[in-house]
């Protein structure tokens, strides 16, 4: 390998190695604002559910090692509005839209289950 190459390589992997650190907050005292994809059907879940409850450890549990989200987020999923952000769980992945841009991190692939359980098809 050319040295250039590996000089390249080398930085991609330092600046992809680092992660951003994100302080998602949830609105006070109300219910998770909820937007399915396709379609956009929005719901709410109760403030201090199981659900609820599950989401606001997840966040406050992963506030870091957030990495830069380079395409378009998908239109599928489940969007939950945060305080002056959103966080969309697809497919095992968080991707959080802020005012500073768009990150992804790992998510468990039941936060889907869980905010979108007892909802009627098409509300």
């Amino acid at each position: 390998m050319k040295a250039s190459h590996f000089v390249a390589v080398a930085s991609v992997a330092v600046v992809s190695g680092c992660g951003q650190r994100l302080a998602l907050t949830l609105p006070k005292l109300g219910p998770l604002h909820v937007t399915e994809f396709p379609g956009a059907i929005a719901h709410d879940v109760p403030y201090m559910s199981e659900c609820y409850q599950r989401v606001v450890a997840w966040l406050g549990e992963n506030g870091a090692g957030w990495q830069q989200y380079y395409a378009t987020p998908p239109a599928k999923g489940v969007q939950v509005a945060l305080a002056g952000a959103s966080v969309q769980f697809v497919d095992g992945v968080a991707i959080a839209k802020t005012q500073a841009g768009v990150v992804e991190k790992d998510a468990p692939v039941e936060m889907y289950s869980c905010l979108t359980a007892g909802v009627p098809s098409g509300t």
